[in-house]
């Protein structure tokens, strides 16, 4: 769950630094669209410089076109230069938006985080004092007996016990034999299930089942 937390902060982080990366790069672009209309603008204007010292007709229409050209070079880029504003304007928007989107995610993940770590501690304190209580447990058991009990654990996936209710295993879901079955309501040995191997008891058991209930 904690690993959950930290990717979800670290794809919101990343969603923001790209943004402003992108954002960055638009007003980079902008600032050189900018610096183009302003040599336009230069050129236009040595062109009308010209103008008043040209002589010839042919001379006077060749840099009135080369005007127009300049007029119509600018019109160009400035209607780009629009088109880049409003992607500017929507990306820093978006920027804005994904920034606090960013804080209040981590505002509440790390009040998740503490909860869960503060839970995780809980458990972490519970789990010892399971380990001391086990130990102790395990001082008046045959020593066989756990040793098999153990092995189980490992073989079975942490599952070495299971209740016959029915006459079915609960584990594997499997018939027991009935004369094994009517051995197990007489209670007067350990058994193991001859299909999964697990050590069995007979959960139908009127003491079994008072017993467990005061528990619960």
């Amino acid at each position: 769950m904690l690993e959950a937390l930290d990717e979800r902060i670290a794809g919101i982080s990343d969603q923001v630094k790209n943004n402003a990366l992108e954002l960055e790069a638009l007003k980079k672009e902008h600032r050189e669209m900018d610096r183009e209309i302003g040599l336009v603008d230069s050129k236009t204007a040595k062109s009308n410089e010209k103008l008043s010292n040209i002589k010839s007709n042919k001379e006077y229409q060749a840099a009135l076109k080369e005007i127009e050209d300049f007029r119509q070079e600018k019109q160009r880029l400035e209607d780009l230069d629009i088109d880049l504003m409003q992607k500017i304007e929507d990306s820093t928007r978006d920027h804005v938006e994904k920034t606090a989107e960013n804080r209040e995610l981590t505002t509440a993940v790390n009040k998740e985080r503490a909860q869960l770590e503060k839970h995780l501690k809980e458990l972490e304190k519970s789990f010892k004092a399971l380990l001391v209580e086990r130990a102790s447990l395990c001082s008046g058991i045959d020593r066989p007996l756990l040793k098999h009990y153990e092995q189980l654990l490992k073989r079975r996936g942490g599952s070495a016990v299971s209740a016959v209710m029915k006459g079915i295993c609960q584990c594997c879901h499997i018939a027991i034999p009935p004369q094994k079955f009517n051995e197990l309501i007489r209670g007067e040995e350990m058994m193991s299930c001859p299909h999964c191997m697990r050590i069995i008891y007979w959960g139908d058991d009127e003491r079994y089942r008072s017993v467990t209930a005061e528990e619960g």
